[in-house]
């Protein structure tokens, strides 16, 4: 990247700059281009407006961040902006200009440009955030279902320049999207044979205001690589794998970053006391329960100094009850994310086969770590004052009991949360965490007081 960066800028010092950024441009990537642009000054980026047409620009400007692409788009006339917009996709079209805070500075780049663009352009605007309308094309080929496959290959052979997507083709009638074709299917099909004759009328799409979690299941679950939508039983646009991989992973990194209980991207739009009440609360919650767990600790001072061997294996108790109840949130939070626990009875039997696992795994891993403990206190002698059976069985029975405790919490809270229309996301990280090490400790030392007695020798 610095070595692109240094060549454009001794590039643009040249007379014959021009023809150089064009060679530049046909030996680089248009994304390789784009990740630089920040750092060009605004007498550099002027060059690059002078020096490249409306078709190079738009290219690169499709691999910008919209906020980014906004912003530059302002540095050159409204003329010369609208033909970047035209030549761009229309969905990325539509993505930056929706980061335009003026709706009538966005305007005056739609009346520039040609009226049947504007008005896609426009209509895409106007589709709610996260929805399939939001990130769908509308650059693709639809055939008529009474057409020859002679009369549809000419078509194609017209259209595909400016399609985004030439396979699969969409078949319709009065704009009703009735079949899908492939393009082999067309390619290998002889005339006299009617489109309807070899499309496909088994076919899957997505609604125009459905979620784009939704969608990108969709596409995920039936391995397509464009998904028709449909408003009011009319096709509008299309949604491909791509797009549904974006989607995907801005979902992943949201998650991740709720799972600390604070979200950058959004963090860095806030002013820094909204950022301080936003986290806030969370610590506090987090030090009343980190204080709860210095307590406890407390009260059971004198089982820790009789029974050393008890706090060695406290270590292993909490990070296994954190590491269960982690790892059953992360399967709960995806399985809402997907949309997959929509109602009561997919629910109910989500839980209890999490359960089941929970406790079968939770068994499994008490018998474990008993062999470990018994073993580490019979042949090292770690402590000759205890119980090695008793003992090995307050460990392995406080770890299975907190395991299906805290494994059973990471399936559940979710759910609950979700229900009560808090982001399920927010239960993951640090607040699930500690709230599983209090179990942990409550189950741990209080299995170990109750015993006491019999622990001794």
């Amino acid at each position: 990247m610095d070595e692109l960066l240094e060549l454009i800028k001794a590039s643009i010092q040249q007379d014959d700059y021009r023809e150089k950024l064009n060679e530049i441009f046909e030996d680089y990537h248009p994304y390789d281009i784009a990740n630089i642009f920040k750092e060009l000054t605004d007498q550099e980026r002027q060059a690059f407006y002078e020096s490249l047409n409306e078709d190079k620009l738009a290219d690169i400007f499709e691999y910008m961040d919209e906020e980014d692409a906004a912003l530059y788009l302002k540095e050159m006339s409204y003329a010369k902006g609208a033909n970047v917009l035209n030549e761009m996709e229309a969905d990325d079209a539509a993505d930056v200009l929706n980061e335009f805070d003026d709706d009538e500075e966005a305007s005056q780049y739609l009346k520039q440009m040609d009226e049947e663009d504007a008005a896609t352009l426009n209509y895409l605007i106007e589709r709610e955030e996260d929805t399939a309308g939001s990130i769908m094309t509308t650059n693709y080929i639809t055939l008529e279902s009474e057409m020859d496959v002679k009369e549809a290959m000419k078509k194609i052979g017209y259209e595909a320049n400016d399609a985004e997507i030439i396979d699969p083709l969409f078949v319709c009638e009065n704009e009703h999207l009735v079949g899908i074709l492939s393009l082999k299917d067309l390619i290998v099909a002889r005339t006299p044979c009617k489109i309807k004759d070899i499309m496909d009328e088994n076919f899957v799409y997505g609604e125009v205001n459905e979620d784009t979690i939704s969608i990108s299941n969709k596409i995920a679950d039936y391995d397509i690589y464009a998904l028709p939508i449909i408003d009011q039983g009319k096709m509008v646009g299309v949604v491909t794998m791509d797009d549904a991989l974006d989607v995907a992973s801005e979902a992943i990194s949201e998650d991740y970053a709720k799972m600390a209980t604070a979200d950058a991207e959004v963090e860095n739009e806030l002013p820094v006391w909204k950022n301080i009440l936003k986290r806030l609360p969370w610590l506090i919650a987090l030090l009343i329960f980190s204080l709860l767990i210095s307590n406890l600790t407390e009260k059971f001072e004198d089982i820790i100094k009789s029974v050393t061997v008890l706090w060695f294996f406290n270590t292993m108790i909490l990070d296994m009850a954190g590491n269960a109840g982690t790892q059953s949130l992360a399967v709960s939070v995806r399985h809402l994310g997907r949309n997959d626990l929509d109602n009561g009875k997919k629910t109910f039997k989500y839980i209890l086969r999490e359960l089941v696992v929970t406790i079968i795994i939770s068994l499994i891993l008490g018998l474990v770590s008993f062999l470990i403990t018994y073993l580490f206190i019979i042949v090292l002698k770690y402590n000759t004052k205890v119980n090695a059976l008793i003992t090995s069985l307050v460990i392995s029975s406080s770890l299975s009991l907190t395991l299906i405790i805290t494994g059973s919490l990471g399936s559940i809270v979710p759910i609950i949360m979700n229900k009560i229309h808090i982001d399920p996301a927010v239960a993951s990280g640090p607040l699930i965490t500690t709230l599983n090490d209090v179990i942990a400790m409550l189950i741990y030392f209080g299995l170990a007081y109750l015993l006491y007695d019999y622990i001794i020798l």
